[in-house]
């Protein structure tokens, strides 16, 4: 029961650090949308949320994502659009 406490205060205290720590990219339409979001997906950290505004995204090619805990999130089903 120890092991199971010690465990639980440490995964507790990694979640709130992640929580604590996590930051929020804004990104709007632009001429180059696909290297925007690609960069807001590299530099992410766990816990992050990159935020895509309203607008058409035309993407040259798919994305790629290496990060746990990441939240892509757009304004709506019919608001924010993803073209690859």
């Amino acid at each position: 029961m120890k092991i199971f406490l010690k465990q639980f205060r440490l995964y507790c205290l990694g979640l709130l650090s992640t929580v604590c720590f996590a930051s929020t990219v804004y990104i709007s339409p632009s001429e180059d949308p696909y290297t925007e979001i690609q960069e807001a997906l590299i530099l992410a950290s766990p816990g992050d949320i990159i935020h895509l505004s309203a607008g058409l995204y035309e993407l040259e090619d798919s994305l790629s994502i290496d990060v746990n805990n990441l939240v892509l999130e757009g304004e709506g089903i019919d608001e924010t659009v993803l073209i690859i």
